[in-house]
């Protein structure tokens, strides 16, 4: 014997006009299908961990309210995104122009392997940033409104 207040947490979640089925759950599987359609779960954006994704994210009007952020801690983050840019192009330079090599094929096997593989595992480590680098371009160009300075935002992207 039980009574109106020990009733089972699962019983007193079924829905008497479904069929017994937990209440969320539609009774014609069609009708599920239709309300999982209308309620898709909102995309994540996944980016790559680094100085230009920490300051694209500062820029969120979200973040900003949730981290309590000021627009000179946002101009000091996307500063420093700057410097960190400066600097590989600073590396980028000093090796293209002070190094001396030539780019010429080798008629070598050994060395044309070497090259071949090196090249594509530094392609398979610029990829994820070069994709976060278009997302984040691309989200700031759909959703402009969610960012305290959109411009901004885009070039970090471009970066």
């Amino acid at each position: 014997m039980t009574d109106e207040g020990d009733k089972d947490p699962q019983s007193a979640s079924l829905n008497a006009d479904n069929d017994g089925k937990p209440e969320g759950e539609a009774a014609n599987p069609a009708d599920g299908e239709a309300s999982q359609e209308k309620q898709k779960a909102p995309k994540e954006l996944k980016l790559a961990a680094n100085m230009y994704t920490v300051a694209y994210c500062a820029f969120m009007k979200k973040n900003k309210e949730k981290f309590r952020l000021k627009a000179s801690d946002q101009i000091d983050i996307y500063y420093r995104a700057l410097f960190m840019f400066m600097i590989q192009m600073t590396f980028i330079f000093t090796i293209l122009f002070f190094e001396k090599f030539d780019i010429t094929y080798k008629n070598s096997t050994p060395i044309n392997l070497c090259l071949f593989f090196t090249v594509l595992i530094l392609h398979w480590q610029c990829l994820p940033e070069a994709r976060s680098g278009i997302y984040m371009m691309k989200y700031a160009l759909c959703y402009p409104d969610e960012f305290t300075h959109p411009a901004t935002v885009f070039f970090l992207g471009l970066v």
